[in-house]
C-alpha cells in the first residue's frame, strides 16, 4: 500500500496506524515515510477474530521530513484487507520517544477506556482502536481524529503533571484491541511544551 500524507511544522512525530485481516500474523513486514522505516511501537495486537483474524499495529517515525511524501506499508503478499492511517503532530521532542505505551488484545467489551502513565510533563497520547461493532465515537477527554476500520483518536490536550492519562472510547459491545502511546513535547516543565495535531489521512484497499 501507498498513499499520500502530507506533514508542515517543526519538531515533528509521525504514527502509522495499520489494520490487517486475513493475513495474519506478522503480514506487514515493514512501513516507512519518505523512504526513511518506522520504528513499531508495540507488537501488533489481534483485536478481532469473528470474520478472520484482525491485527493492529502502530509505527512511529520522530522528526518525519516535512512537506508531501508517500507512506508504503509493505506485507508478505497475497490478498487480504488493509487500512493504514496516518497522523503527524509538531512540537514534539525529537528524542526518547515514545513516552509511554499500552495495548490490548481481542477483549470482548461495551466501550473502552485506554489508559497509560506518561513519563513526561505535557505528554499527549495517541490511540489506535478496532472494535468489531465499528460505532466507535470518542468519550470524555477524548478526540476522534478519523479512520475507516481501525478508528484514530488522540487527547488533544497534554498531561500535566505526568501521570495516569486515559482516553474514553464509545462502542457497543464487540472484540476489541488497541495501542496506546504517549508522546512528549519539545520542552517540559511549567506546564509542557505546546503540541499541536496537524493533518490526518487514511487508505484502504481490499
Amino acid at each position: 500500500m501507498t498513499f499520500a500524507h502530507t506533514i508542515a511544522g517543526s519538531n515533528t512525530i509521525l504514527f502509522i496506524d495499520v489494520w490487517t485481516r486475513g493475513g495474519g500474523a506478522g503480514w506487514t513486514t515493514g512501513v516507512t515515510w519518505n523512504g526513511v522505516s518506522a520504528s513499531s511501537t508495540n507488537p501488533e495486537v489481534l483485536c478481532a477474530t469473528a470474520s478472520g483474524d484482525e491485527y493492529l499495529q502502530t509505527w512511529v517515525v520522530v522528526g518525519a521530513d516535512t512537506g508531501t511524501h508517500n507512506v508504503v506499508v509493505s506485507t508478505t503478499g497475497g490478498t487480504h484487507l488493509i487500512d493504514a492511517s496516518a497522523t503527524s503532530y509538531t512540537g514534539v521532542r525529537q528524542t526518547a520517544q515514545p513516552d509511554a505505551k499500552s495495548s490490548q488484545a481481542n477483549t470482548l467489551q461495551t466501550n473502552t477506556t485506554a489508559t497509560l502513565t506518561t513519563i513526561a510533563d505535557g505528554s499527549w497520547a495517541h490511540l489506535a482502536l478496532r472494535s468489531d461493532s465499528g460505532d466507535e465515537s470518542a468519550g470524555a477527554g477524548t478526540t476522534m481524529r478519523g479512520g475507516a476500520v481501525a478508528k484514530i483518536f488522540d487527547g488533544n490536550s497534554e498531561k500535566t503533571p505526568a501521570g495516569s492519562y486515559s482516553l474514553v472510547v464509545n462502542h457497543t459491545s464487540g472484540r476489541t484491541g488497541f495501542q496506546m502511546t504517549s508522546f512528549a513535547p519539545a520542552s517540559t516543565g511549567g506546564g509542557g511544551g505546546t503540541i499541536t495535531y496537524t493533518h490526518k489521512q487514511k487508505a484502504i484497499i481490499w
